[in-house]
């Protein structure tokens, strides 16, 4: 099955740019999943990127005027106030199985000033475009994700909105980010060296996975844990090769930690909801 479209709007069904109805939107969304060629596709996604861009400068965006579509669509906020911030991002499948991103940020620089900024994520012609967890990236250069949840802490008194994400690779594999993003001097970064892991320090967790398994990356506020699958290859000789991996039944977590999410691995974890955070794609016909 082809992974289709995720198509996340981001703003309350009241908020609409230039009169424009959701009506009028939707029918961009299902034009994008139903183009033929992969010109058509960007550019509409490009053309629904400027819209929502226009709507969020002009009227703003809340948790209040997101409510409508949460639970239908991946919007990932967090904070309050001043530290408020979202992120609303969706892919196009082209007709090779890659995929391209576009996207939208959102945050308070105070109480009545808003910021707004695009995404850009070039597609990519690469069997399997390669994300580096050493590198940062700029909302110029983003790698592309859909993400699905936000969680705030601070290093000293900095915020840190730690993301959580899904990335469709290609027609063989999967991944699954955990991207730690901050905003400083009006410029959002993807990646910041707040990862303790067993190989030391490092800008972002990727999991990479087989095309056919679904794997498990949620934050578990009852345990203040961001919760995940160990992957691992059914067979010691698949050893490196992730369109392979799979789930092995046991999990790992990070945990805030002195500034840094440390990795804790082989936890115990009681009562998992395995309930997916994000939207099965929709098969372009």
């Amino acid at each position: 099955m082809q992974k289709g479209l995720f198509l996340f709007l981001a703003f309350g069904i009241t908020s609409i740019a230039q009169g424009q109805n959701l009506a009028h939107y939707l029918s961009i969304h299902k034009s994008i999943r139903t183009a033929q060629l992969d010109t058509a596709r960007l550019g509409l996604s490009n053309q629904f990127a400027s819209l929502l861009e226009e709507a969020f400068t002009e009227n703003g965006c809340t948790r209040e005027s997101l409510k409508p579509l949460e639970g239908h669509l991946g919007i990932a906020t967090a904070g309050e106030g001043e530290e408020f911030f979202a992120i609303i991002t969706w892919n196009v499948e082209l007709t090779n199985k890659m995929q391209a991103y576009d996207g939208i940020v959102v945050w308070n620089e105070s109480q009545h000033v808003q910021r707004v900024i695009r995404l850009h994520a070039e597609p990519s012609d690469e069997a399997s475009k390669a994300i580096s967890n050493s590198e940062r990236y700029s909302a110029e250069n983003w790698p592309g994700a859909v993400y699905y949840n936000a969680v705030l802490t601070y290093k000293g008194k900095k915020p840190i909105y730690t993301l959580l994400g899904w990335d469709g690779a290609d027609d063989i594999r999967n991944r699954k980010v955990i991207e730690p993003l901050t905003i400083q001097n009006d410029e959002v970064k993807f990646g910041a060296p707040v990862i303790l892991s067993g190989m030391g320090t490092t800008k972002r967790i990727i999991l990479e996975y087989a095309e056919e398994v679904s794997v498990l990356l949620k934050w578990r506020p009852d345990m203040e844990m961001i919760v995940m699958d160990h992957l691992s290859p059914p067979q010691q000789f698949l050893q490196g090769q992730t369109s392979f991996y799979g789930p092995d039944m046991t999990y790992d977590a990070l945990t805030w930690d002195k500034n840094k999410w440390v990795l804790l691995e082989n936890i115990e974890v009681r009562d998992l909801d395995q309930t997916k955070p994000w939207i099965k794609p929709t098969p372009v016909q």
